[in-house]
């Protein structure tokens, strides 16, 4: 099994738990790679676009934000053509110990989506982080590898990763 050492360490709490997963991931892989000058008591308040009214809380908006005010937490976004694709490149990145998000279709008739922090990975599941509430054991998800890529490949969004370079 693939699994990122000590994910748990730098998890954090979604402080808007309607629209902050992007912004509360973020703020989680910059902890877990011990990124220097940033303000996290304010890192989910200032990159949460959706919440200021600045646009859509997206992989690749939210990473340009950050980018603007934090050039040395370098966030790279990728969207795949194929679920199987999108899983091995997560395996890889976990290999490395690079921290990565993975957007998670929910539903087959909408294109809804969940982002979560990936901890690791086997050749069965993923482990996913699903939610962090403060002084709780962290909320996971354990998925299937078949479901993710059948959910990548047959139902609308859920295509793209984040991970920092």
């Amino acid at each position: 099994m693939k699994e990122l050492i000590n994910w748990q360490e730098a998890l954090v709490v979604q402080k808007d738990s309607r629209n902050g997963a992007i912004p509360a991931g973020y703020e989680w892989m910059a902890k877990f790679n011990q990124i220097d000058g940033i303000d996290f008591d304010k890192f989910q308040e200032d990159f949460n676009l959706k919440a200021k009214g600045e646009g859509e809380n997206k992989f690749e908006t939210v990473a340009e934000a950050v980018a603007k005010k934090y050039p040395q937490l370098k966030i790279k976004c990728k969207s795949f053509p194929s679920g199987q694709e999108k899983v091995a490149f997560i395996r890889a990145l976990l290999e490395r110990n690079i921290p990565c998000m993975l957007s998670f279709s929910l539903s087959s008739k909408q294109a809804v989506t969940h982002e979560m922090p990936v901890t690791s990975c086997d050749r069965l599941y993923m482990r996913l982080v699903w939610r962090v509430e403060e002084g709780k054991t962290p909320d996971m998800l354990r998925a299937a590898l078949d479901d993710i890529i059948y959910r990548h490949n047959n139902w609308d969004g859920g295509k793209e990763i984040a991970w920092l370079e």
